[in-house]
């Protein structure tokens, strides 16, 4: 994942850099809080050639339409000024022949949606609008608006769209912090959909707030900082319309003058040239604004607070499991996105995250993004995990986002290995009657087969000749199998395994699993005894760097049960709590 730096931009600068002639362009936000500023940034710019996707068809697509900015439009709904004498801006272009159109129900749409969030080609919908001209009548999407397919498991008829991808997505939020974190709240229609299943995101916001808030709150992020391409920071950015909490809608602006102005292409044009072509930026429309009809018009449209309770996300002081994590903090790079599991690799995330690389975004399997872990963690969704977090998701998603290419490194666990780093995590002896029954999958199947690599973690595994249970595709029978077989990535796989005595790594050419690094005062031989095929040693082969105190005391504050036995844990930890509340109270200062 590139360096995440400089997302904070004026609307100018994210339209031009971002936003291209042709793109499928969508417009995230659903009927209320439009994004208009980054709208009318498009339409002064004059791109051209979209094919535009907008569940609801208001002011934001009457202006793109006028503008000549768009060719396609696929919607469900269509505004019309001015009643049956009046007329829009999309029905002038239909009947001029500038412009093509489908119409779906709103769940179709939405569906397209969701599918390209999650990184389907297709989804089913509703089999009821086959009786309709929504299913009949296709336009430019000819027989791909929509397929009939027989169902592998019923044998019944089932109706889908494909997936829809656009290009960017423009959409306003209420805040945002400057990494792109995008929260929202209210109606929410299509919009996280919208933007998480676009390749591009445009974030406006009403502002743009310090990271803690965001993580004070992580349950109104919609969009998380790492899909987000740019940031602009406009107040007022969704006039018109309302931003529920900070204004509400503009009756004068929109049903007033917009709509008796809409009705006609002049008397459109001529808005559009004083409130679009006319103002460079949000803050001159606001001027203009002012001076036109005063700032009490506009303080009267300022929400009156009226707050949510604060959501609790405290918890208590408990951890447990041992300590290998240094050596595995130092495969996390700075600016990754990190899938975690408990024990060594939650600590060796959090120590990344403190020593190595500050910007790694810290995920768990749960759904839960760029988290700051207290402690060790008990499971997956332990409530530490959420003393800081700026997004939340869930399970689905969370693969699906992995699936989509935005993973770079998972760590996993191992019961068995092989050579060429496949796992079972399953079973160890006969499936039906084992001797040793393990978790099984989990996440770990679905994770290494689609994280850019995987780093696999090994306190009490096995190294095996052959797999009593195969869970987990590493690369699978050595060489180039994996990639042939066109089911993951290209290039992914394990990248390291980890063990309590040293780092191993894979073949660039054979996938054959070899040690590379060996910890100090661990004998060659004593790993080679563990391990039942002829191990290959790097010609280089180095000792592991002993841990600074640094490193030291930071495991030993984050998890000190996973680097001592229980009883000297549960000491240490009332004594790091009681050393804690000394200072807090001045005992020691």
């Amino acid at each position: 994942m590139g360096e995440v730096t400089g997302k904070v931009m004026s609307a100018g600068e994210a339209v031009e850099r971002f936003v291209h002639d042709g793109n499928e362009l969508v417009i995230g936000n659903y009927t209320v809080g439009s994004c208009a500023e980054l709208v009318y940034e498009i339409t002064r710019q004059g791109k051209k050639g979209f094919t535009l996707y907008s569940q609801s068809g208001i002011f934001d697509v009457e202006v793109l339409v006028a503008g000549g900015c768009v060719d396609r439009l696929v919607t469900t709904y269509v505004m019309r000024s001015g009643g049956k004498k009046g007329g829009s801006a999309v029905e002038r272009a239909l009947n001029a022949g500038t412009l093509k159109i489908e119409d779906y129900t709103n769940f179709d749409y939405n569906a397209r949606l969701v599918a390209g969030m999650h990184g389907f080609s297709f989804i089913q919908v509703l089999e009821g609008v086959m009786v309709t001209d929504l299913f009949r009548k296709r336009g430019f999407m000819g027989e791909n608006k929509f397929r009939v397919v027989k169902c592998p498991y019923t044998g019944k008829n089932l109706l889908t769209v494909p997936a829809a991808t656009p290009d960017v997505c423009i959409i306003h939020v209420q805040r945002a912090d400057k990494f792109g974190n995008a929260q929202y709240w209210g109606a929410m229609g299509s919009v996280a959909a919208a933007a998480l299943s676009s390749k591009r995101i445009i974030v406006s916001c009403e502002e743009i707030v310090d990271h803690d808030v965001i993580q004070s709150s992580p349950h109104l992020t919609i969009i998380p900082a790492y899909r987000v391409n740019a940031v602009v920071e406009v107040p007022w950015g969704a006039h018109p319309t309302e931003v529920l909490g900070y204004y509400n809608v503009d009756n004068l602006m929109y049903n007033g003058l917009f709509v008796s102005a809409a009705a006609t292409a002049d008397g459109l044009k001529a808005w559009m040239d004083e409130w679009v072509y006319g103002c460079p930026d949000r803050a001159s429309y606001i001027d203009h604004y002012i001076g036109k009809f005063g700032s009490a018009a506009l303080d009267e449209l300022r929400a009156k607070p009226f707050y949510s309770a604060p959501a609790n996300y405290g918890s208590a002081f408990t951890s447990h499991w041992e300590l290998l994590a240094i050596v595995v903090a130092k495969e996390i790079n700075d600016y990754e996105n990190v899938v975690l599991g408990v024990g060594v690799p939650m600590t060796a995330g959090a120590l990344a995250k403190a020593l190595f690389a500050p910007h790694a975004t810290l995920m768990m399997e749960s759904g839960i993004v760029d988290i700051r872990p207290l402690l060790s963690l008990n499971n997956i969704a332990d409530a530490h995990s959420c003393r800081g977090f700026s997004y939340a998701t869930d399970l689905f998603s969370a693969f699906t986002m992995t699936y989509r290419g935005f993973v770079d490194v998972c760590f996993l666990g191992v019961g068995q290995v092989d050579k060429y780093g496949n796992l079972n995590t399953t079973v160890i002896g006969d499936y039906e009657k084992p001797d040793l029954r393990l978790p099984g999958s989990g996440g770990a199947a679905d994770f290494m087969s689609y994280s850019k690599r995987t780093v696999l973690t090994m306190r009490g595994g096995t190294f095996v000749n052959k797999l009593d249970y195969f869970t987990s595709p590493g690369y699978l029978e050595g060489g180039d199998s994996r990639d042939k077989t066109g089911l993951f990535p290209k290039g992914s796989g394990p990248a390291a395994l980890i063990s309590t005595k040293g780092v191993f790594r894979f073949d660039p050419m054979t996938k054959e699993m070899y040690l590379s690094q060996i910890y100090p005062g661990v004998k060659l031989e004593s790993i080679k005894k563990d391990i039942p095929w002829d191990l290959k040693v790097a010609s280089d082969l180095s000792v592991t760097p002993r841990p600074t105190d640094e490193e030291i005391d930071f495991i030993r504050d984050f998890a000190p049960e996973l680097s001592a036995g229980r009883e000297l844990a549960v000491e240490l930890r009332n004594a790091y709590i009681k050393k804690k509340a000394d200072l807090r109270s001045g005992k020691n200062a």
